[in-house]
């Protein structure tokens, strides 16, 4: 699997997203799983436009 930086308090808001899913399967679930399903769904639903302003909010930072 390719190797990509998550800043620190993206992966805080991952970790705490798979403990929320491990409470309410009662069953183990891994953080990069939780991850791999966060970036299917972001997929689907982030259009261009978003991608776009997305990127230029972050050059005027």
């Amino acid at each position: 699997m390719p190797t990509k930086h998550i800043d620190e308090e993206l992966w805080k808001q991952v970790e705490a997203k798979t403990v929320n899913v491990i409470i309410h399967t009662k069953e183990i679930a891994k953080d990069t799983d939780v991850l791999q399903a966060i970036i299917q769904k972001g997929l689907e639903q982030t259009s261009m436009d978003d991608l776009v302003s997305y990127i230029a909010s972050k050059k005027r930072r």
